[in-house]
């Protein structure tokens, strides 16, 4: 059986223990699934792609636009 994990222990992974950290601010990334319209090359059509992207506060505005 799994062993439950406790509210203290969420706390510790989100200050560090365990996700990952920008590079430039040292911030907590947060994993975000963005959907954008691009063109097949192919067929010319408008097609939605799925794209996943670990976002901080130094590089949200990049990101969302």
């Amino acid at each position: 059986m799994a062993k439950r994990q406790t509210f203290a222990d969420k706390v510790a992974k989100i200050k560090g223990g365990g996700a990952a950290q920008c590079p430039k601010c040292g911030e907590v990334l947060s994993v975000v699934k963005i959907w954008q319209a691009e063109e097949a090359p192919s067929t010319g059509r408008q097609r939605m792609v799925e794209k996943i992207v670990k976002v901080c506060k130094c590089n949200s505005s990049e990101v969302f636009g």
